[in-house]
């Protein structure tokens, strides 16, 4: 993500409280300022992690998890 200093600081930056998604959330506070979000098909990002088997899937159920509560509580929120 690239974001200039004053429209990151306006959004309200991003939610240390969480663990996982705190991008996903950072761009649902950024659409409700009305900033519009671009992205280029052409990037691409490499984690440099090593998960095994068990532990993916830990990661993976928490990270969904997190998501499905984010995305419940700006959905239901109130105008």
């Amino acid at each position: 993500m690239i974001i200039k200093k004053d429209y990151f600081f306006d959004a309200g930056c991003f939610n240390e409280k969480l663990k996982h998604a705190e991008d996903e959330e950072f761009s649902l506070k950024l659409k409700e300022k009305g900033y519009k979000l671009f992205l280029n098909p052409k990037l691409s990002v490499n984690h440099m992690k090593y998960f095994n088997f068990f532990s993916l899937l830990k990661n993976d159920f928490e990270k969904s998890t997190q998501l499905t509560e984010i995305f419940i509580s700006y959905f239901f929120k109130k105008k």
